[in-house]
Protein backbone atom coordinates (compact mmCIF):
# COMPACT_ATOMS: atom_id res chain seq x y z
CA UNK A 1 0.00 0.00 0.00
CA UNK A 2 1.20 3.76 -0.41
CA UNK A 3 1.93 5.67 1.76
CA UNK A 4 -1.09 8.28 2.76
CA UNK A 5 -0.46 11.86 1.49
CA UNK A 6 -3.54 13.36 2.88
CA UNK A 7 -2.67 15.28 6.23
CA UNK A 8 -6.45 14.52 8.02
CA UNK A 9 -5.09 16.95 10.56
CA UNK A 10 -4.89 19.93 8.49
CA UNK A 11 -7.63 22.33 8.76
CA UNK A 12 -7.72 23.60 5.95
CA UNK A 13 -7.71 20.22 4.46
CA UNK A 14 -10.59 18.58 6.62
CA UNK A 15 -12.81 21.65 5.68
CA UNK A 16 -12.10 20.88 1.38
CA UNK A 17 -13.24 17.47 2.49
CA UNK A 18 -16.34 18.64 4.14
CA UNK A 19 -17.32 21.12 1.05
CA UNK A 20 -16.25 18.67 -1.43
CA UNK A 21 -16.84 14.34 -1.41
CA UNK A 22 -18.10 14.60 2.13
CA UNK A 23 -21.20 17.04 2.57
CA UNK A 24 -23.53 17.13 4.87
CA UNK A 25 -21.89 14.59 7.52
CA UNK A 26 -22.28 15.12 11.07
CA UNK A 27 -18.72 14.99 13.25
CA UNK A 28 -19.11 11.59 14.16
CA UNK A 29 -19.79 10.46 10.61
CA UNK A 30 -16.92 12.41 9.26
CA UNK A 31 -14.40 10.73 11.34
CA UNK A 32 -15.97 7.29 10.25
CA UNK A 33 -15.22 8.67 7.00
CA UNK A 34 -11.79 9.57 7.29
CA UNK A 35 -10.86 6.92 9.51
CA UNK A 36 -12.42 4.33 5.99
CA UNK A 37 -9.57 6.35 3.96
CA UNK A 38 -6.82 5.98 6.49
CA UNK A 39 -7.75 2.29 6.62
CA UNK A 40 -7.65 1.90 3.14
CA UNK A 41 -5.23 3.77 1.40
CA UNK A 42 -7.97 6.24 -0.73
CA UNK A 43 -7.65 8.91 -1.64
CA UNK A 44 -10.84 11.12 -1.82
CA UNK A 45 -8.92 13.55 -4.15
CA UNK A 46 -8.74 11.39 -6.71
CA UNK A 47 -12.10 10.45 -7.00
CA UNK A 48 -11.25 6.92 -5.13
CA UNK A 49 -14.03 7.69 -2.46
CA UNK A 50 -16.59 9.93 -1.27
CA UNK A 51 -19.72 9.97 1.51
CA UNK A 52 -23.19 10.15 0.25
CA UNK A 53 -26.24 10.95 3.14
CA UNK A 54 -29.47 9.40 1.59
CA UNK A 55 -32.59 8.69 3.55
CA UNK A 56 -30.44 10.16 6.51
CA UNK A 57 -27.64 7.18 6.48
CA UNK A 58 -24.34 7.62 5.63
CA UNK A 59 -22.71 4.93 3.13
CA UNK A 60 -19.28 5.25 2.06
CA UNK A 61 -19.03 5.02 -1.87
CA UNK A 62 -15.65 3.95 -3.94
CA UNK A 63 -15.19 4.50 -7.93
CA UNK A 64 -13.70 1.40 -9.63
CA UNK A 65 -10.66 3.24 -9.72
CA UNK A 66 -10.27 2.63 -6.34
CA UNK A 67 -10.95 -1.12 -6.08
CA UNK A 68 -8.35 -1.40 -8.88
CA UNK A 69 -6.07 1.08 -6.77
CA UNK A 70 -6.25 -1.06 -3.40
CA UNK A 71 -6.24 -4.78 -5.47
CA UNK A 72 -2.75 -3.54 -7.79
CA UNK A 73 -1.22 -2.32 -4.76
CA UNK A 74 -1.71 -5.33 -2.60
CA UNK A 75 1.18 -7.78 -2.32
CA UNK A 76 -1.03 -11.03 -3.02
CA UNK A 77 -3.19 -9.74 -5.84
CA UNK A 78 -2.70 -12.33 -9.10
CA UNK A 79 -4.58 -11.02 -11.42
CA UNK A 80 -8.54 -11.31 -12.47
CA UNK A 81 -11.28 -12.79 -15.29
CA UNK A 82 -14.02 -11.55 -16.66
CA UNK A 83 -16.87 -13.05 -18.66
CA UNK A 84 -19.96 -11.55 -20.16
CA UNK A 85 -22.71 -13.23 -20.80
CA UNK A 86 -24.95 -12.11 -24.19
CA UNK A 87 -28.71 -12.55 -24.96
CA UNK A 88 -29.52 -10.96 -28.59
CA UNK A 89 -26.82 -8.63 -28.41
CA UNK A 90 -27.44 -7.57 -25.20
CA UNK A 91 -25.48 -8.35 -21.76
CA UNK A 92 -27.52 -10.07 -19.10
CA UNK A 93 -24.67 -11.44 -16.79
CA UNK A 94 -21.20 -10.80 -16.22
CA UNK A 95 -18.87 -12.44 -13.76
CA UNK A 96 -15.05 -12.03 -12.32
CA UNK A 97 -12.77 -14.03 -10.62
CA UNK A 98 -10.49 -11.97 -8.50
CA UNK A 99 -7.27 -14.04 -7.67
CA UNK A 100 -5.14 -14.03 -4.45
CA UNK A 101 -1.17 -15.69 -4.19
CA UNK A 102 -2.31 -16.99 -1.16
CA UNK A 103 -5.92 -18.57 -1.85
CA UNK A 104 -6.70 -21.72 -3.69
CA UNK A 105 -10.02 -20.47 -4.87
CA UNK A 106 -10.62 -17.20 -6.81
CA UNK A 107 -13.09 -14.70 -5.41
CA UNK A 108 -16.20 -14.71 -7.25
CA UNK A 109 -18.34 -11.75 -7.98
CA UNK A 110 -21.51 -11.87 -10.55
CA UNK A 111 -23.31 -9.28 -11.42
CA UNK A 112 -26.97 -9.22 -13.46
CA UNK A 113 -28.01 -6.87 -15.38
CA UNK A 114 -31.71 -7.42 -14.01
CA UNK A 115 -30.48 -6.54 -10.99
CA UNK A 116 -28.05 -3.45 -11.22
CA UNK A 117 -28.93 -2.42 -14.42
CA UNK A 118 -29.95 1.70 -14.92
CA UNK A 119 -31.57 3.73 -17.62
CA UNK A 120 -28.95 6.53 -17.72
CA UNK A 121 -27.48 7.39 -20.86
CA UNK A 122 -24.07 5.81 -20.17
CA UNK A 123 -25.81 2.57 -18.96
CA UNK A 124 -28.08 2.65 -22.30
CA UNK A 125 -24.93 2.89 -24.38
CA UNK A 126 -22.06 0.69 -22.54
CA UNK A 127 -24.07 -1.92 -20.71
CA UNK A 128 -21.09 -4.32 -20.81
CA UNK A 129 -19.02 -1.98 -19.42
CA UNK A 130 -20.49 -0.53 -16.86
CA UNK A 131 -22.40 -4.33 -15.82
CA UNK A 132 -18.35 -5.40 -16.02
CA UNK A 133 -17.67 -2.65 -13.16
CA UNK A 134 -20.10 -4.14 -10.95
CA UNK A 135 -19.23 -7.53 -10.98
CA UNK A 136 -15.47 -6.43 -10.71
CA UNK A 137 -16.15 -4.22 -7.73
CA UNK A 138 -18.05 -7.44 -5.64
CA UNK A 139 -15.24 -10.24 -6.65
CA UNK A 140 -12.94 -6.78 -5.38
CA UNK A 141 -14.40 -6.45 -2.03
CA UNK A 142 -14.71 -10.53 -1.11
CA UNK A 143 -11.30 -11.02 -2.12
CA UNK A 144 -9.77 -7.82 -0.03
CA UNK A 145 -12.49 -7.26 2.84
CA UNK A 146 -10.17 -5.97 5.23
CA UNK A 147 -9.50 -3.03 2.89
CA UNK A 148 -13.00 -2.46 1.71
CA UNK A 149 -15.60 -4.04 3.78
CA UNK A 150 -18.36 -1.24 4.15
CA UNK A 151 -17.84 0.34 0.29
CA UNK A 152 -19.98 0.06 -2.72
CA UNK A 153 -19.36 1.19 -5.61
CA UNK A 154 -21.59 3.85 -7.66
CA UNK A 155 -22.61 1.38 -10.34
CA UNK A 156 -23.83 -0.65 -7.66
CA UNK A 157 -26.25 1.82 -5.91
CA UNK A 158 -29.65 3.64 -6.45
CA UNK A 159 -30.04 6.71 -7.77
CA UNK A 160 -29.74 8.84 -4.71
CA UNK A 161 -26.18 7.26 -3.85
CA UNK A 162 -24.51 8.75 -6.78
CA UNK A 163 -20.89 11.31 -6.32
CA UNK A 164 -21.99 14.71 -5.48
CA UNK A 165 -21.39 17.09 -8.51
CA UNK A 166 -19.45 19.91 -7.25
CA UNK A 167 -20.85 23.17 -8.54
CA UNK A 168 -18.91 26.42 -7.85
CA UNK A 169 -20.39 29.09 -4.73
CA UNK A 170 -19.54 31.48 -7.09
CA UNK A 171 -22.05 31.36 -9.38
CA UNK A 172 -23.38 34.73 -11.20
CA UNK A 173 -27.03 34.93 -10.37
CA UNK A 174 -27.56 35.30 -14.23
CA UNK A 175 -26.46 31.88 -14.58
CA UNK A 176 -28.69 30.06 -12.20
CA UNK A 177 -31.20 27.43 -14.41
CA UNK A 178 -32.03 24.89 -14.93
CA UNK A 179 -31.60 24.58 -18.25
CA UNK A 180 -32.09 21.67 -19.80
CA UNK A 181 -30.18 19.84 -22.38
CA UNK A 182 -31.86 17.35 -25.39
CA UNK A 183 -28.83 15.16 -26.23
CA UNK A 184 -29.69 11.46 -25.94
CA UNK A 185 -26.81 9.64 -27.95
CA UNK A 186 -23.74 10.72 -26.13
CA UNK A 187 -20.25 8.91 -25.01
CA UNK A 188 -18.61 8.48 -22.04
CA UNK A 189 -16.40 11.51 -22.56
CA UNK A 190 -19.07 13.67 -22.94
CA UNK A 191 -21.49 12.35 -20.05
CA UNK A 192 -17.74 13.03 -17.90
CA UNK A 193 -17.82 16.77 -19.42
CA UNK A 194 -21.69 17.45 -18.45
CA UNK A 195 -21.70 15.83 -14.72
CA UNK A 196 -18.27 17.79 -14.40
CA UNK A 197 -20.60 20.65 -14.75
CA UNK A 198 -22.53 19.36 -12.45
CA UNK A 199 -25.76 18.54 -15.17
CA UNK A 200 -27.43 15.21 -14.74
CA UNK A 201 -29.55 13.23 -16.53
CA UNK A 202 -32.98 13.78 -15.82
CA UNK A 203 -34.69 10.45 -16.61
CA UNK A 204 -38.77 12.20 -15.85
CA UNK A 205 -37.83 14.62 -18.16
CA UNK A 206 -35.58 12.45 -20.71
CA UNK A 207 -32.91 15.01 -20.72
CA UNK A 208 -29.85 16.55 -19.21
CA UNK A 209 -30.33 19.02 -16.27
CA UNK A 210 -27.74 21.58 -15.61
CA UNK A 211 -28.10 24.28 -12.53
CA UNK A 212 -25.96 26.09 -14.97
CA UNK A 213 -25.37 27.45 -18.79
CA UNK A 214 -22.92 25.57 -20.17
CA UNK A 215 -20.68 26.09 -23.33
CA UNK A 216 -22.32 27.80 -25.98
CA UNK A 217 -21.40 25.21 -28.35
CA UNK A 218 -24.48 22.82 -26.88
CA UNK A 219 -26.95 25.92 -27.20
CA UNK A 220 -28.57 24.16 -30.11
CA UNK A 221 -29.25 21.23 -27.52
CA UNK A 222 -31.56 23.27 -25.51
CA UNK A 223 -35.01 22.66 -25.21
CA UNK A 224 -37.02 25.62 -24.70
CA UNK A 225 -38.79 26.45 -20.99
CA UNK A 226 -42.37 26.17 -22.70
CA UNK A 227 -41.50 22.87 -23.90
CA UNK A 228 -40.63 21.89 -20.14
CA UNK A 229 -42.07 24.40 -17.64
CA UNK A 230 -44.46 21.58 -16.04
CA UNK A 231 -43.08 20.77 -12.42
CA UNK A 232 -40.97 24.12 -12.16
CA UNK A 233 -41.00 26.76 -9.99
CA UNK A 234 -42.28 30.12 -11.80
CA UNK A 235 -39.05 31.95 -10.85
CA UNK A 236 -37.03 29.05 -12.41
CA UNK A 237 -39.26 29.86 -15.63
CA UNK A 238 -39.39 33.26 -15.45
CA UNK A 239 -35.72 33.80 -14.64
CA UNK A 240 -34.87 31.80 -17.66
CA UNK A 241 -36.87 33.83 -19.74
CA UNK A 242 -35.50 36.66 -18.85
CA UNK A 243 -31.85 36.04 -18.52
CA UNK A 244 -31.32 33.34 -21.07
CA UNK A 245 -33.85 33.47 -23.80
CA UNK A 246 -33.74 30.16 -25.66
CA UNK A 247 -34.95 29.44 -29.46
CA UNK A 248 -34.44 26.36 -31.58
CA UNK A 249 -32.06 26.39 -34.54
CA UNK A 250 -34.41 26.69 -37.79
CA UNK A 251 -32.99 23.08 -39.14
CA UNK A 252 -34.60 21.98 -35.71
CA UNK A 253 -37.27 23.44 -36.00
CA UNK A 254 -38.09 22.12 -39.93
CA UNK A 255 -37.21 18.52 -38.23
CA UNK A 256 -39.89 19.04 -35.70
CA UNK A 257 -42.42 20.24 -38.15
CA UNK A 258 -41.37 17.01 -40.53
CA UNK A 259 -42.00 14.50 -37.58
CA UNK A 260 -45.31 16.06 -36.56
CA UNK A 261 -46.47 15.48 -39.64
CA UNK A 262 -45.45 12.01 -39.49
CA UNK A 263 -46.52 11.62 -36.08
CA UNK A 264 -43.13 10.52 -34.58
CA UNK A 265 -40.35 12.19 -32.77
CA UNK A 266 -36.87 12.07 -33.75
CA UNK A 267 -34.16 11.64 -31.59
CA UNK A 268 -32.00 13.90 -31.43
CA UNK A 269 -27.78 12.06 -32.47
CA UNK A 270 -24.65 13.74 -31.88
CA UNK A 271 -21.37 12.02 -32.63
CA UNK A 272 -19.47 14.48 -30.13
CA UNK A 273 -19.32 17.39 -28.12
CA UNK A 274 -15.99 19.12 -28.21
CA UNK A 275 -15.73 21.60 -25.48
Amino acid sequence: MEPQLINYLNPKMIETLRNTVARDLTDSEFQLFTEICKSSGLNPFKKEVWAIKAGGRLQVMTGINGYMAIANNHPQFDGMEIDVEMKTDRPFKATCKVHRKDRKFPSTGVALMAEFGKSSPIWVQMPTVMLTKVAKCIALREAFCQELNGTYAEEEMPREYEAPKIVSDKIALEKIGPYFYEIKHILAPQQEYLEGQGAFWNSEKTCWESPTKLDKKLDKFLVPLSEIADGLSSWHVEANAQKTPVELPLDRIKRRVADIAKGTQAELEIESIEI
